[in-house]
């Protein structure tokens, strides 16, 4: 059972790698979830890969990543009216316009010179612009966005040998023959497979997740 769950997240990561013309033995790989550290360095063997990163909190990953996230409310107010009978717009956003007549609409940032900034993207897209033609708007893009709270996110000092099952706090780790390594500063467990250098730093490193 554990062979084939192991077989279709290999043939995931495969999808997002090598299917894009990357190679996975380029990249350290990301394990996060509750159960995400246990077939990690399984699925790296599998496709090459040397080195495998257990964050702090991984078994909440996803969720710290929500809370760690700025708060954004999008808003969306309809016009449908020609662009001249507008009156004032809000100096931040975007206005979806058009040429009358048009069914269609280009986004354009909110700004200065918004009716020139539109015919040049508008022969930008489609190879002409009418300068001549009253413009559209059809709606305005706002956003109202609130900074994240600053999180700081550590975990214990350990070290690791395989074989070893490791109990983290929300996860649990597998760590098979031949794989080895230690915490950094921040708390990340950094696995090496023996004989790729077990130096703590993964500084430089491209991670795939």
């Amino acid at each position: 059972m554990v062979e084939v769950v192991n077989a279709e997240m290999v043939r995931a990561l495969r999808v997002v790698s090598v299917e894009q013309g990357l190679d996975p033995r380029d990249f350290a790989l990301v394990a996060f979830g509750g159960a995400g550290p246990l077939h990690a360095c399984a699925l790296a063997d599998e496709l090459g890969m040397t080195t495998v990163l257990v964050p702090a909190a991984a078994g909440v990953l996803s969720a710290l990543g929500l809370v760690a996230a700025d708060e954004r409310r999008d808003t969306v107010r309809s016009y449908v009216v020609p662009l001249a009978e507008t009156g004032e717009l809000p100096s931040e956003g975007e206005a979806d316009l058009r040429y009358v007549g048009q069914s269609f609409e280009l986004t354009i940032p909110l700004g200065p010179a918004l009716t020139e900034r539109f015919h040049t993207a508008h022969a930008e897209r489609y190879g002409y612009a009418d300068a001549a033609r009253p413009l559209e708007l059809v709606a305005v893009r706002t956003a109202e966005v609130r900074p994240a709270p600053r999180l700081t996110v550590t975990g214990p000092e350990r070290e690791a040998r395989g074989p070893q099952v490791l109990e983290l706090e929300g996860a649990t780790a597998w760590v098979p023959a031949g794989w080895a390594g230690e915490t950094d500063p921040h708390g990340t467990l950094i696995l090496r497979r023996a004989g790729s250098g077990l130096a703590p730093s993964h500084e430089g490193a491209r991670c795939k997740t």
